[in-house]
């Protein structure tokens, strides 16, 4: 008969083999509490400052436009895990520091609106695990408008040369779309809205002969950025005769009532210049056709600063008058931007 032996399922307290096992046990535990530590410090919500570009979009909306500047600057606090941190702030590098929302949810109208809660509806911060915390500046403003749009005509802008009648321009007019508060601030500076196209100068096209040619439309109307059905349009026209712009210096003179010169007006007041010492002549720029323009003498031209009663009225420093420009009568020239402008005064002899 074989004996067999008894195994103790605990060692002998203070033996060799109880000092083993509790080392053993002590280790594991050890182990696996040094784990959590390192995946609670991986997972731990620790806040970081961003700075990014937020861009307000309209997704597929097709009927409506954010008026003025979609992009705003802003510098926000998240929180997450370490390792989410780390994914989003690679994510916003490869990204160009740009958070984009879709604000296409938003009806026509104004909003200020808190920059955490825009923040927190970004699908990538939400993807990453973030909860934005603060943001700077603290709300954004944008407005959400309806698109309208109108039939405008279209000009041909062209410098050198007069046309004849019957310039062709195909189409003669295009579909311009743009939010309905531009339409309002356009309707309250222009009666008759109109599309150019990009300028062209036409000095060196001989004169009657038919031109066709292609060009591009200014996408504007005044300061005001618009959306067109048509990028180009193709304009038929002929030169009549050709036009140049010069600039000239021209002698200045007055022209007064003519009762001052037998009611002592002149006796009693002389006329004062800001710098007596400078001729009183004037630069001006001159177009017109090109024949004309050569006929023309600057000693032809009459400038002239027109005298009122009203410039005898003492005056604390001086007055401002804008030079009226003549030219001959029988050439056809214009006055190319504003009217120059000259500084004097009345004062009593003697003061």
């Amino acid at each position: 008969m074989v004996r067999k032996r008894k195994l103790s399922l605990t060692a002998e307290r203070f033996s060799p083999a109880w000092w083993l096992e509790g080392a053993r046990n002590f280790f594991w535990v050890a182990v696996i509490t040094l784990l959590i530590w390192v995946y609670a410090d991986l997972e731990m919500a620790e806040p970081r400052e961003f700075t990014a570009t937020l861009r307000l979009m309209l997704g597929k909306a097709q009927q409506t436009v954010i008026v003025g500047d979609t992009d705003t600057t802003v510098t926000f606090r998240a929180k997450g895990s370490k390792r989410a941190m780390a994914q989003f702030e690679r994510w916003l590098a490869d990204n160009d520091e740009t958070l984009e929302i879709d604000v296409s949810g938003y009806d026509p109208g104004f909003y200020s609106m808190p920059a955490v809660q825009i923040l927190s509806q970004s699908p990538d911060i939400i993807q990453h695990g973030l909860e934005v915390q603060t943001a700077s500046p603290a709300a954004l403003k944008f407005q959400i408008d309806r698109l309208e749009s109108r039939k405008a005509p279209v000009r041909f802008d062209h410098v050198g040369a007069t046309l004849a009648e019957g310039t062709g321009i195909d189409p003669h007019e295009v579909t311009v779309t743009i939010a309905a508060s531009d339409w309002r601030r356009i309707d309250r500076q222009t009666d008759q809205p109109e599309i150019l196209t990009t300028r062209r100068d036409l000095s060196t096209v001989r004169p009657g002969r038919e031109e066709t040619i292609q060009l591009p439309l200014v996408p504007s109307i005044g300061e005001v950025p618009v959306q067109l059905s048509h990028k180009t349009v193709t304009v038929t026209f002929q030169v009549v005769q050709q036009i140049e712009t010069i600039t000239m210096a021209v002698p200045v003179s007055i022209l007064s009532p003519v009762e001052w010169t037998t009611d002592g007006t002149w006796s009693e007041y002389v006329l004062q210049k800001k710098d007596p010492d400078i001729p009183w002549r004037a630069e001006i720029t001159v177009t017109g056709a090109k024949k004309d323009l050569q006929q023309l003498d600057p000693e032809d031209v009459r400038a002239l600063v027109v005298l009122t009663d009203d410039d005898k009225e003492p005056v604390a420093s001086w007055l401002e008058r804008a030079v009226d420009v003549r030219f001959p009568a029988e050439l056809q020239l214009r006055l190319v931007g504003e009217k120059p402008t000259v500084q004097f005064k009345l004062v009593r002899r003697g003061e």
